[in-house]
């Protein structure tokens, strides 16, 4: 019985660096334009929640959902979420009488957060785009 066998023996097995971290963590963002955002991550479903900040009370909840080509694919709404140990990021696309696109990422690393929107009208080629950028911090519980 050497040291790795200790090792094994006091870890049960299981390298706790080695495993991403799977349980649900608060987010609270405060973002360029003044807003806030407060986020529940939760990785295992690969869900994102929005939270009223105040509150805490959940406001949305995001998660992959792509309607099949036969059925219009995104013709109405589709999602993804990827939560990996590098960045977590969602991007949502709406046919509403406009073409409205979503894309959030949040670096895992640094917790800067950059979210883009983009607005597209029936009626014409015109384009809107809007860029929010902003910082994070993980929170143990809603204030």
């Amino acid at each position: 019985m050497g040291p790795s066998f200790l090792v094994l023996t006091l870890t049960g097995g299981f390298n706790a660096k080695a495993g991403p971290r799977l349980e649900p963590f608060l987010l609270s963002c405060r973002l360029n334009d003044g807003s806030r955002m407060t986020l529940r991550i939760d990785p295992r479903h690969q869900q994102i929640q929005k939270l009223d900040p105040g509150t805490g009370e959940v406001t949305s909840t995001i998660t992959t959902d792509e309607p099949p080509a036969e059925l219009g694919g995104g013709i109405v709404e589709d999602s993804t979420v990827k939560i990996s140990e590098r960045d977590i990021s969602w991007n949502k696309r709406m046919y509403r009488p406009q073409y409205v696109a979503e894309r959030h990422v949040i670096q895992r690393q640094t917790l800067a957060y950059q979210g883009e929107w983009t607005i597209q009208r029936d009626d014409g080629p015109d384009i809107d785009q809007q860029t929010v950028t902003g910082t994070c911090q993980q929170i143990d519980r809603l204030p």
